[in-house]
């Protein structure tokens, strides 16, 4: 009666039970551990990129380096949420310089047609840009409102890439699509769903203010 059953004795099924103990162990830490390694690895280089391109330095941001950044997300589409979500913790930032280049990143990186997994990822985070784009400071003594207009600028353009850039590749696909076979009936769900995109980033960016700076000053 004291006697344990098998089905007790562990969470082993009897498949599992008959596996080699390092494939055991594997499952039961939740997956190859030299595949975490890989993951841990991968998000600590995007970061480490993401870090490089939002310094606080006073100076542009060197085109090679966001075109590494893309590439590096590319690469290891498991890192893009942590990525995303770790631009837009930049934004907290207090520099504007920060903000500006963090928002900058964003636009590059969603303006890429292979990165639509981070597209969608920023698009969670729409709200954050949203209250950028009509983003105050005081007047900086030598450059005055005009870092504070960089940043709405910037968050008004990277909201139209997160939301503009997929139905712009829709777009494009369906004009590709009618041009081989002109005068067929497929081209016409591109088009639509094409439109609705394009209504659909309309809409997002006439809330961030549209092209006009809600301060009166220009963008």
């Amino acid at each position: 009666k004291n006697r344990t059953s098998k089905a007790e004795a562990g969470p082993w099924t009897r498949a599992q039970r008959q596996r080699k103990p390092e494939e055991r162990d594997r499952d039961r830490d939740g997956g190859d551990p030299l595949a975490r390694v890989g993951e841990m690895f991968a998000k600590f280089s995007s970061r480490s990129k993401i870090d490089a391109v939002t310094s606080s330095k006073d100076e542009p941001t060197p085109v090679y380096a966001l075109q590494e950044l893309c590439e590096n997300l590319i690469a290891n589409p498991s890192t893009t949420e942590s990525a995303a979500s770790y631009l837009i913790a930049r934004l907290q930032n207090k520099s504007v310089i920060v903000k500006q280049k963090a928002l900058r990143a964003i636009k590059y990186v969603a303006s890429k047609p292979d990165c639509s997994s981070f597209r969608m990822a920023v698009q969670q985070h729409a709200g954050v840009l949203r209250e950028h784009a009509s983003f105050s400071c005081a007047a900086d003594p030598m450059k005055g409102n005009r870092p504070a207009e960089q940043v709405r600028q910037a968050a008004k353009e990277a909201i139209h890439a997160i939301y503009s850039t997929d139905s712009s590749s829709s777009a494009s696909r369906g004009n590709g699509h009618a041009m081989q076979g002109f005068g067929s009936g497929g081209s016409g769900a591109s088009t639509s769903q094409g439109g609705d995109e394009s209504a659909r980033a309309s809409s997002m960016f006439s809330k961030a203010g549209g092209g006009r700076d809600r301060s009166g000053s220009g963008g």
